[in-house]
């Protein structure tokens, strides 16, 4: 499939993840808020979904498939332990 890549993003290159191809920034691109909104607002039409992944290796699945095992309960309740212990005294 042949397509032209979303205005905005930063260079980079496409991967093979799975039996999936994932587009992969070599830098977090500017305005990024308006860009995220644009590309959901987007996705309908051009079915590509944003992603925001942290470089490396940072517990999160290699592969989509993988995505079952983690405990998303577990991952939210302690981001959002973190973030109340930082924002909320």
């Amino acid at each position: 499939m042949v397509f032209h890549l979303p205005a905005g993003l930063t260079s980079g290159r496409f991967e093979r993840r799975g039996s999936s191809e994932i587009w992969i920034s070599d830098e977090l691109p500017d305005k990024l808020e308006e860009l995220w909104a644009d590309l959901l607002q987007q996705a309908p039409v051009t079915g590509l979904q944003p992603h925001l992944c942290w470089s490396g290796d940072h517990g999160r699945p290699e592969a989509p498939a993988d995505a079952d095992a983690v405990r998303l309960e577990e991952v939210l309740a302690a981001d959002f332990a973190a973030y109340r212990e930082e924002r909320l005294p």
